[in-house]
């Protein structure tokens, strides 16, 4: 007997904040190992339990100018695929983590 395929607890927190000059937001997401098949040995394929954190903040110099830093994957996650239990290995897919500054004039 097996659970339905892609069926996990999950569960996510955002917190955002805002004035005039200022932008930030920080959200993080957890998702429970999860089916997401059968193998041929009738064992289920799983993706592990993955977490997330994520976050962006932008300042705003004048109506024109503003500033913006991003980070994604700041836990530096990665996602893995086990057959049946957790020592069973199928892949382990690593993101790695990302920064994006950008400064945006409009004309």
């Amino acid at each position: 007997q097996y659970p339905m395929i892609g069926l996990s607890d999950s569960a996510n927190l955002v917190g955002i904040f805002e004035n005039d000059k200022w932008n930030a937001r920080v959200a993080y997401n957890w998702r429970d190992e999860y089916l997401v098949g059968l193998s041929a040995a009738s064992t289920g394929i799983y993706n592990d339990t993955y977490k997330d954190l994520s976050a962006s903040m932008s300042y705003d110099f004048s109506e024109r100018l503003s500033l913006k830093l991003e980070g994604n994957n700041l836990l530096d996650s990665e996602q893995r695929t086990f057959d049946g239990y957790p020592e069973g290995l199928r892949t382990n897919v690593v993101f790695g983590r990302s920064y994006k500054a950008s400064l945006t004039y409009r004309f």
